[in-house]
């Protein structure tokens, strides 16, 4: 129970080649838990720099071990035909490079926004904790 999911409607808008992901989709990084509210935030940039759109999704209720609640960021990127879990990542605060450590009620991932913050022409990711 809400564990989260996106449904992604390809335009122009119809039922054809729409697709439904969720942690437990074959591919995609981590498991669905309860109360994990995959989805709860969304944004599309280029993260790649393929000039595909790829897709960043929230999962702010993400536990970590015995950390509730500390939250976590899956990435679908962008493939001929619409999004695919081959090469997806899974972004927390335990991502190596990743500044800070994981603390209960963080919700990293909650909100997100993409935009090219660095000025280098590709689109970065920034990712709320609340």
């Amino acid at each position: 129970m809400n564990a989260g999911a996106v449904n992604v409607i390809y335009g122009p808008l119809g039922f054809a080649g729409n697709q439904i992901w969720t942690q437990n989709t074959f591919g995609v990084l981590d498991v669905a838990e309860a109360n994990d509210l995959f989805g709860m935030a969304l944004t599309v940039g280029d993260f790649n720099g393929d000039n595909r759109d790829d897709l960043a999704i929230g999962v702010p209720n993400e536990d970590w071990g015995a950390v509730a609640d500390a939250g976590a960021v899956n990435v679908l990127y962008g493939a001929a035909g619409g999004l695919s879990a081959v090469n997806n990542q899974f972004w927390s605060q335990t991502t190596a490079g990743v500044l800070d450590v994981v603390e209960a009620g963080d919700a990293f991932g909650r909100s997100l926004a993409a935009g090219d913050f660095n000025s280098d022409g590709r689109d970065d990711l920034a990712v709320g904790v609340p």
